[in-house]
């Protein structure tokens, strides 16, 4: 089986305030500013290394230059720098530049995660929750089977307890995906214990920040009143939200449990409910910043670098399921993904296996307004196919 992924031009662009004045980056010469930093990474200066690196790297089908995208990344990984050892770790599970193996991969991350890189945080935690060429299929996070093909990389066990470990380092700085993948662990009791209002915690973390899956959960768990108080106007809210920013099957099962509750409400309590609504919004765009702008006027689109394949499942693989799953992703400026979206299903469980894996492995150059990276809502395709 093989999944190829490609990334569809942005459509929308959310902008981000620059670090420095517009002006100063229209007045420089591009090929000066990369001459000083070729010159820095010769001189040893490790973060110049790892962004020379990734400039070798935008160009990934030419193996010359993957060679000397993984020599500079050594390079800064051996001088202590956590973001070229998170690099590292991206091209070995990615079989990137270097031959796939995942035990190197998980020794590049778990050296720079132990010096505090949130990035590898995550991806070890990830690659603990899910393994890679399991012997045999093992239970995913949302309760899906998940097939391994031999990929050539090698066998990574599944081991819950570590990828609890290692999301709560992630979550604990602030990552969106951690805090939701947490939330689930304690909700579902997997590698730690059923604990609902440590879940719900985690879930409110995440959904704060936009994180959409946290969303829908959070709009069931206050409908249930599993690990806080019953509240109809707070399921109401995270359910009208949820609904606003999925598709499918997800907003239908959305819609319908919200028609559901109002059911049971006073208009003072749908009131309640749309006012919070409101104010999350509120909130929400001033976290964001400004935006979202549309391609063009000096605005580049985000450029893939690395993009590991989503793993099947049992389920699909029964089905002989085959097949492209549409999402729509902010690509951040930092070239991470958050607040994925499906816009076209494929079902079967694989629809979350590639919003999970293009939010926690997946690497981009971010695109830029007049030289500064911003943040960029993109359609990405990821399309499986049974071979």
């Amino acid at each position: 089986m093989r999944i190829e992924a490609t990334l569809l031009l942005a459509a929308v662009f959310l902008l981000i305030c620059p670090n420095h004045a517009p002006s100063q980056q229209l007045n420089q010469d591009p090929s000066a500013k990369t001459d000083a930093l070729v010159e820095a990474a010769e001189k040893g200066d490790a973060k110049s290394q790892c962004e020379l690196a990734k400039t070798y790297l935008d160009k990934r089908n030419d193996r010359q230059s993957l060679a000397e995208a993984v020599r500079w990344f050594g390079k800064a990984a051996d001088q202590g720098f956590a973001e070229a050892q998170d690099w590292i770790g991206a091209l070995y599970d990615a079989g990137l530049g270097v031959s796939r193996n995942y035990i190197e991969a998980s020794r590049w991350y778990r050296t720079a995660a132990e010096n505090g890189n949130l990035s590898a945080q995550v991806n070890l935690g990830f690659m603990y929750q899910q393994g890679r060429n399991n012997p045999q299929s093992v239970l995913g996070l949302n309760g899906e089977l998940l097939v391994w093909p031999d990929d050539g990389g090698g066998v990574f066990l599944q081991d819950y307890s570590q990828a609890a470990k290692w999301y709560r380092m992630a979550a604990e700085q602030g990552s969106s995906f951690a805090q939701s993948s947490l939330g689930w662990m304690y909700f579902e009791g997997r590698g730690i214990d059923n604990d609902s209002v440590l879940a719900t915690g985690w879930f409110l973390k995440a959904a704060e920040q936009g994180d959409i899956s946290a969303q829908c959960i959070l709009g069931a768990i206050y409908v249930e009143g599993k690990g806080v108080p019953q509240d109809y106007a707070q399921a109401h809210m995270w359910l009208n939200l949820c609904a606003s920013a999925t598709q499918g099957k997800k907003r239908d099962m959305a819609v319908k449990l919200q028609e559901e509750i109002a059911r049971q409400m006073i208009p003072q309590q749908i009131a309640d409910a749309q006012r919070l609504a409101k104010q999350f919004d509120a909130r929400y765009a001033q976290i964001a910043g400004n935006g979202p702008h549309v391609a063009g006027k000096g605005v580049t689109p985000p450029v893939i670098l690395v993009d590991p394949k989503p793993v099947y499942t049992e389920q699909a693989r029964k089905a002989r399921a085959q097949g492209i799953v549409l999402t729509q992703c902010i690509v951040r400026k930092d070239g991470t993904v958050s607040r994925c979206k499906v816009i076209r299903e494929l079902g079967y469980g694989l629809d979350e296996s590639a919003i999970n894996t293009i939010m926690a492995r997946w690497r981009f150059k971010p695109g830029t307004l007049n030289g500064e990276p911003v943040d960029v809502l993109a359609l990405i395709e990821t399309s499986f196919r049974l071979y």
